[in-house]
């Protein structure tokens, strides 16, 4: 597994192909993330976070417990499945949002409901599963420092994407990879994280802080610690771009130069996205 964490290592892919390929062997994912423990880490004292953190601890028991394979459709069993759980973390979040403010935290979004489940061996990806890292330590692996305006890796280094590979196939192809560019999650804390190896069904946006609600998420492109490019491109957190943009203050906040013309926050045409109305962000 230390491979699966060593950031901008060329061949880390192949320990998440693994792990993937280990995870469809068994019946179902052995350690389901609970995602609640990265907002728990962050205290709050409103009494609806409590409230709408138990009822999603709930709704997730019975989301695990729910036996979607027996039914005949499995399509409208697994919509069932997760249709309260779905709205469990939409009901955590728009308390958090309520409060954010207050606790000078950041709006945050949820996983697009079609994605819920995805951790499980065979829920949304044939018979593999979604790698979903839960754990502290995994998730400070990610975490990326900012010093005088420069991005740092969790080793110390100045973060690099120029070896990042988002590959679109267990195996590189250069025919269809991106190469130079990493995922990037931000969490209501304004810590970023970075991803320089997303696996397409194996590793997502969502594997970073285990399907956390998170202020930002989307690409972006680091030489020598400085942002050349960033982008709002997620499918799972597909938000609107206004949302996802709180990223670029923190980047500013922080002292860090954004290029002119590399930043790409937009609304894509024809896709259903999070609305700050939805999430019940208060208007600015």
């Amino acid at each position: 597994m230390a491979a699966l964490f060593t950031l901008g290592h060329r061949n880390v892919w192949i320990a998440a192909a693994v792990h993937s390929l280990s995870l469809a062997a068994r019946a179902a994912f052995d350690c389901p993330p609970d995602w609640v423990a990265i907002l728990s880490s962050q205290p709050t004292v409103a009494q609806d976070v409590r409230t709408a953190m138990t009822r999603f601890r709930n709704e997730r028991e019975r989301f695990l417990a729910s036996d979607w394979r027996s039914l005949p459709d499995r399509l409208a069993a697994k919509a069932l499945a997760t249709q309260d759980l779905a709205d469990a973390q939409l009901n955590l979040a728009r308390a958090l949002n309520r409060h954010a403010a207050a606790e000078k935290k950041y709006y945050v979004g949820v996983v697009k409901p079609d994605y819920l489940g995805e951790e499980l061996r065979g829920f949304r990806y044939g018979d593999s599963s979604v790698l979903y890292f839960s754990l502290p330590e995994q998730w400070r692996q990610y975490r990326i420092e900012i010093k005088d305006g420069l991005l740092y890796d969790s080793r110390g280094k100045l973060a690099d994407t120029t070896n990042a590979i988002q590959q679109y196939g267990l195996l590189p192809d250069p025919k269809t990879d991106r190469v130079g560019f990493a995922n990037f999650v931000m969490d209501r804390d304004g810590r970023l994280y970075l991803d320089l190896n997303p696996i397409d069904g194996v590793r997502h946006h969502t594997s970073i802080l285990g399907g956390a609600p998170v202020a930002s998420a989307g690409e972006i492109q680091i030489r020598a610690g400085r942002v050349e490019f960033v982008s709002n491109r997620s499918g799972h957190y597909n938000f609107e771009a206004d949302i996802s943009a709180q990223a670029l203050d923190e980047l500013k906040r922080q002292g860090v130069t954004l290029p002119n013309g590399k930043v790409d926050f937009q609304n894509s045409p024809g896709r259903k996205l999070q609305t700050a109305e939805w999430l019940g962000i208060p208007q600015r």
